[in-house]
């Protein structure tokens, strides 16, 4: 709760908390833009309150666990982490095969025409892109490309994105992990039954309970 108040706001990502959180105004718009500072004091209040308690009552080897909650959240915050440096490769990409420009409110847009840049005032290149060099036209519906950028910059393109889709598999891996060590810990428990393998071969060691007296 700490992590997403507005407490200590100048000091934290802007995707996290304020009017260009993800949560508020980004791709899911929640319209969360944080919690209160008083939200962010009270849980700062709580977690020093219990670190105190772990300090002075029995079993005071219970205070190696006082940091798990916060190194949890830090964990999760890993997949963003993964998300972001993948999502920033697939852009790449993107810029690499089709090229970009900007506008007069530096904004940036795919160069989907051979022709260039739209003839405003304010507008510029920034990358040709792959898909629009080449002497000979290439047209696909609202598309205009140049026959040699597409046999040069598609395997680029294909292969490119492809690697971004298996690295961006670590995210799953970690997704997967996390719930089953980190978060299902907290209140799993067992059946109580011991783990009994169906069968096993024996090299340097015998079964006391099944070996026949000399």
């Amino acid at each position: 709760m700490f992590i997403f108040s507005k407490t200590f706001i100048n000091s934290k990502p802007d995707l996290l908390v304020g009017s260009d959180a993800v949560l508020n105004s980004g791709p899911l718009g929640f319209g969360f833009a944080g919690f209160p500072d008083i939200v962010g004091v009270a849980g700062g209040i709580v977690f020093f309150l219990g670190l105190g308690l772990l300090l002075v009552l029995p079993p005071r080897y219970e205070i190696v666990e006082f940091a798990v909650p916060l190194t949890h959240v830090v964990s999760y915050t890993r997949l963003t982490a993964v998300l972001l440096a993948k999502a920033g490769m697939a852009l790449a990409a993107n810029l690499l095969y089709w090229g970009v420009y900007t506008d007069n409110k530096d904004e940036f847009h795919y160069l989907h025409a051979r022709e260039g840049v739209p003839d405003k005032e304010g507008y510029e290149l920034v990358f040709g892109g792959l898909a629009n060099f080449g002497s000979v036209p290439v047209e696909a519906g609202p598309l205009s490309l140049g026959l040699e950028g597409i046999i040069i910059g598609l395997p680029v393109f294909i292969i490119a994105h492809l690697l971004v889709l298996a690295i961006g598999g670590s995210a799953a891996i970690q997704a997967i992990r996390l719930e089953f060590f980190e978060f299902f810990e907290k209140f799993y428990e067992g059946g109580g039954k011991n783990y009994k393998p169906f069968g096993y071969d024996r090299t340097y060691t015998t079964n006391s309970k099944t070996q026949t007296p000399a």
